[in-house]
C-alpha cells in the first residue's frame, strides 16, 4: 500500500509511516507457477506491444489487437483473453492463462474501508541499497494519495515467434490519485525470500532477502499528466555486496510503437474488474493518470541473463512509488508479490514390456501399477513425457534402474550398454522423449525405474525427476509345468525308468544350470489298481516307497523354455504296478514344480517272470551179492564192490564200496555219491571180491561178468507261455 507522503517541501523532515506487514501476493489460489499452455503463438513482433494490450486500459477491449490479452476481462465479462479474473474483489490469476503466458502475480495494497497502509517504505530507502541492508518498512495511518499504491500486478510472456523464444515482462499498477508528474518503479527480484513484516512503527522492520546478480529495476516517469512517459531498465551487478549499474540497459517511451520497452497511463477514467481506490473512494474505477502499465522484452535487451550469461529466474516483484525518476529518489509506498520467469517442468513415465523383436510403445504391454509384474524372460523399457511451462522442452532424459525404492542402489544385473544402470537420450525437437533402451531381465527380483530431465544449457526451465516409487517393477520367476513319461511295461527282471520334461520355464542359452529333478518310485500295487494322489506313501503305515529306486538328476536344457531329466534305472524285485513321481527343484530363474502320485504316463506294470522246465536224469548204480558155502556155515566177512568204466576193470574204479555180509551171507551197495548222467552214460562193469572169513576162502568175481549199458535222453527244456 501507499506510504503517506510527508509535509510540503521545506518542512525539513518527513514523518515516517508505520512499517508494512508481510503481504502474500494474491493470484490464482496461491501464486505458484502455473503450467504454460501453448495453444498457438501471438503474431511475431519485436515490440512488447504486439503481444499484449498496452493501451492504458485494464479491461480487454480487443479493438486494436483482438488476439492480445489484457489484465482483466472484457466489459461484458468475457474472461477468455484476460490475465486475471475478479474473485471477491481481488484479481486472481486465470487458469489457464492466455496462450504464451506462463505466470502472473497480483498484489492488493490497500485495506478496504480504511486509509491506513501497513506497508510503506521508511525514510531513506533507496533503490541503490541492498535489500536487507537498506530497505525497511513501516505502517502509515493516513497515506498521501499521490504516492498510494492500490494494486500491482505482473505477467510473464514467452514469445515463441522467436527462436529461442523471447521473455517479456508486463506490469500494471494502480494509484490513488495523480498530481502532476508521477514516478514509479518495479523491481523484479530473484531472491524468493524478499519480504517485509508490515504493521511496524518507529524505524520499522527490515526487509529480508538480498539482491542477486541480474535483478531488474524498471523506473518510469509519467510527466505532464502521463502524456510523455519515460521508462528505463537497470540491472543489479553482483550479489548482496554488489551495486546497481546506474547506466540504463535500455530506455523507452510511450507504448504503441515497435519498442522493446515502453510504458503508458490512462488518459481517461477506466474500469477495473476488482476493487481499487480512487481518491480515497473504494470502487471499480480509476481517474486519468492513475493506472500505469508497460512491458519490457528481457531477451531482446539482455536482461534475461546475469553477468556470467546464466539465465535469471525472477521470483518476486516489488512495486514502488518514488519522489522522482532518479535512482537516488526516496521510495514511498510499495506492494510485493510472487511471479516467476523461469519455467517448471514435470516428467511422467510409463514402463513398457517389449513384446516383439523391437520396441512399439503404442502396442507393447503397459506396466503401470498395479499391473507392473512381468515374468521371465522379460524385455522392459521406460518411456517418458515432459510438460513445461516454457513451451517445448529441450535437453536430455536419463533413465536409470535401481534395486531399492529410494533409488540409491544401482542395478548390476541387468545393465545398459557399457555396464551401468543409466542410459541418456536427447529430447527431440518437438519435445518428445525417446524411450530408454530395452533391458533383458534374467533374474527375479524387485526393481525401481527413474527418469530425470536435465534442461539444455542456458535454459530457464527447471529440471525434474520422477519419483522413485512411481515406477516399481516386479520380475517374477515363471512357474513351469512338469510332465513325465515312464518306461514301457516290463517283465520281472528288467529295469524301469522315468523321463521328466519341464515346460514353460526360462532356460536361456549359456545361462545358469536348469536345476534338478527328484524321482521317486512307489509300489508294487496290484496290476489292476487305480493309482490316486493319496496312493503313494513315503513312510509309516502303508508305506510303499521303493527307496532303492529314488534318484536326483540334473536337468538339461532343451531350448529357451524347456528342460528334461531322466531317472536312474531300477530293476524291480517283485511283479505288480509301480508309479513314478517326479519333482523339479527350480532355480534362480524358475519356480519349482511337483508331480503327483497317479499322474498320467507314470505307471509301469511289471509282469511275473516266465518259468522253464529242463529235465536231467541221473542214475546211481547199485549192486548186491550173496556168498554161499557148502560147509562151514554161512559165510561172513566183507565184500568189496568196484565199478569200472572199462571192461578190464583196471585203473581207479568209478565207484567202490566195501560192505559187511549180513547173517544171510548177502551184501547190498548203498551208492549215494556216484551218478551216471547223459554226459557220462555208457557201459559200466562191476568187479566183486569176497575177502573170506575164518571158515571160508576169499574169492574175486570175473570182470565184465556183471555189466550195465545206459543211454540217457533228457528230452530238452519246456517253458511256460
Amino acid at each position: 500500500m501507499l506510504r503517506r507522503l510527508f509535509a510540503a517541501a521545506g518542512s525539513g523532515n518527513r514523518r515516517p509511516v508505520r512499517p508494512p506487514r508481510l503481504r502474500a501476493s494474491l493470484a490464482a489460489g496461491a501464486l505458484a507457477a502455473s503450467a504454460l499452455v501453448i495453444a498457438g503463438s501471438l503474431p511475431a513482433s519485436a515490440s512488447v506491444s504486439g503481444g499484449f494490450e498496452l493501451d492504458g486500459d485494464v479491461l480487454d477491449n480487443g479493438a486494436a489487437l483482438p488476439s492480445a490479452p489484457d489484465w482483466g476481462p472484457s466489459a461484458s465479462g468475457n474472461t477468455s483473453n484476460s490475465i486475471f479474473t475478479n474473485v471477491a474483489g481481488l484479481g486472481v490469476k486465470r487458469a489457464p492463462l492466455p496462450a504464451g503466458f506462463f505466470d502472473a502475480g497480483f498484489s492488493r495494497d490497500f485495506t478496504p474501508g480504511s486509509t491506513a497502509d501497513p506497508t510503506t517504505f521508511t525514510t531513506g530507502a533507496k533503490d541503490l541499497d541492498d535489500i536487507a541492508a537498506g530497505w525497511r518498512c513501516v505502517g502509515a495511518n493516513n497515506v498521501t494519495n499521490k504516492g498510494d499504491i492500490q494494486n500491482g500486478y505482473t505477467a510473464v510472456y514467452s514469445d515463441t515467434s522467436f527462436n529461442p523464444p523471447h521473455l517479456i515482462l508486463y506490469f500494471g499498477m494502480e494509484k490513488n490519485t495523480p498530481n502532476g508528474d508521477n514516478n514509479m518503479g518495479v523491481w523484479f527480484l530473484q531472491d524468493a525470500n524478499v519480504a517485509c513484516q508490515g504493521g511496524g512503527s518507529g524505524s520499522g522492520n527490515a526487509f529480508t532477502g538480498h539482491h542477486v546478480d541480474g535483478d531488474i529495476l524498471l523506473v518510469a516517469a509519467f510527466l505532464n499528466g502521463g502524456s510523455n512517459p519515460q521508462i528505463s531498465a537497470y540491472k543489479w551487478v553482483g550479489g548482496a555486496t554488489g551495486a546497481l549499474n546506474t547506466t540504463p540497459v535500455v530506455t523507452g517511451t510511450s507504448c504503441g510503437g515497435s519498442a522493446t520497452i515502453c510504458a503508458i497511463t490512462n488518459s481517461a477514467t477506466v474500469t477495473t474488474p476488482w476493487q481499487t481506490v480512487n481518491n480515497k473512494t473504494q470502487g471499480t474505477s480509476l481517474g486519468a493518470d492513475q493506472f500505469y502499465e508497460g512491458g519490457v522484452d528481457l531477451t531482446a535487451n539482455g536482461l534475461d541473463r546475469d553477468s556470467a550469461g546464466n539465465p535469471i529466474c525472477v521470483n518476486r516483484f516489488v512495486f514502488n512509488t518514488r519522489s522522482s525518476q532518479s535512482l537516488t529518489a526516496s521510495l514511498y509506498d510499495y506492494t510485493e508479490g510472487n511471479v516467476t520467469t523461469c519455467g517448471t517442468s514435470s516428467i511422467t513415465t510409463s514402463l513398457r514390456q517389449q513384446v516383439g523383436d523391437s520396441q512399439a510403445p503404442t502396442t507393447d504391454t503397459n506396466l503401470e501399477p498395479p499391473n507392473n509384474t512381468v515374468t521371465l524372460p522379460a524385455k522392459v523399457y521406460d518411456t517418458s513425457a515432459i510438460t513445461s511451462t516454457l513451451g517445448t522442452p529441450a535437453g536430455t532424459v536419463t533413465y536409470s534402474l535401481w534395486t531399492d525404492n529410494t533409488c540409491k542402489t544401482a542395478s548390476t544385473d541387468p545393465t545398459f550398454t557399457g555396464g551401468g544402470n543409466t542410459a541418456t537420450v536427447t529430447v527431440a525437437g518437438d519435445g518428445s522423449v525417446p524411450p530408454s533402451p530395452s533391458l533383458v531381465f534374467s533374474g527375479a527380483g524387485s526393481y525401481w525405474w527413474q527418469a530425470q530431465f536435465v534442461p539444455g544449457a542456458g535454459s530457464r526451465l527447471s529440471g525434474s525427476t520422477s519419483a522413485c516409487t512411481s515406477e516399481p517393477l516386479v520380475v517374477q520367476k515363471p512357474s513351469p509345468t512338469i510332465s513325465t513319461q515312464a518306461s514301457p511295461n516290463v517283465v520281472l527282471g528288467n529295469s524301469i525308468s522315468d523321463v521328466a520334461t519341464i515346460s514353460g520355464g526360462y532356460f536361456p542359452s549359456g545361462g545358469i544350470a536348469p536345476g534338478t529333478v527328484t524321482f521317486k518310485l512307489y509300489g508294487p500295487f496290484a496290476a489292476d489298481a487305480t493309482i490316486t494322489s493319496t496312493s503313494c506313501v513315503d513312510s509309516g503305515t502303508g508305506a510303499n516307497l521303493v527307496s532303492a529306486a529314488g534318484s536326483t538328476t540334473d536337468a538339461a536344457r532343451v531350448d529357451d523354455t524347456t528342460a528334461s531329466a531322466t531317472s536312474a534305472s531300477y530293476t524291480p524285485t517283485a511283479p505288480g504296478k509301480y508309479d513314478w513321481v517326479a519333482s523339479y527343484s527350480g532355480n534362480a530363474q524358475n519356480n519349482a514344480a511337483s508331480g503327483t502320485c497317479g499322474d498320467a504316463n507314470e505307471s509301469v506294470i511289471v509282469t511275473k517272470a516266465p518259468a522253464s522246465l529242463t529235465t536231467a536224469q541221473s542214475w546211481r548204480p547199485q549192486d548186491s551179492v550173496t556168498v554161499t558155502a557148502s560147509a562151514g556155515g554161512t559165510p561172513g566177512g566183507n565184500v568189496t564192490f568196484s565199478l569200472f568204466g572199462n571192461s578190464t576193470c583196471t585203473g581207479t574204479p568209478a565207484y567202490s564200496e566195501t560192505v559187511a555180509l549180513s547173517g544171510a551171507g548177502t551184501a547190498v551197495t548203498s551208492n549215494g555219491t556216484f551218478s551216471v548222467t547223459a554226459a557220462t552214460a555208457g557201459t559200466f562193469y562191476w568187479l566183486v571180491s569176497y575177502a573170506g572169513d575164518a571158515n571160508h576162502l576169499g574169492i574175486t568175481g570175473t570182470c565184465g561178468a556183471e555189466n550195465s549199458t545206459l543211454a540217457i535222453d533228457n528230452g530238452g527244456t519246456v517253458s511256460s507261455p
